[in-house]
């Protein structure tokens, strides 16, 4: 979380508080997020997909 307690906070309890289930599937590759962007195609279109499917199925289930 750039920028976290220099340009903006966030308060850790309250967020806990809430108790939701969250997943985060982030890029792979190089420059991720930035116009150099280069990204793994495999991992991008393949393993992604699947894991974010698997992910919902998994917590509607």
């Amino acid at each position: 979380m750039p920028g976290w307690g220099k340009k903006y906070t966030l308060d850790i309890e309250d967020i806990r508080e809430l108790n939701l289930p969250v997943v985060n599937i982030g890029p792979y590759g190089k420059d991720a997020h930035k116009y150099t962007e280069r990204v793994y195609m495999p991992y991008s279109f393949e393993t992604v997909p699947r894991i974010t499917y698997e992910s919902i199925i998994s917590l509607l289930g």
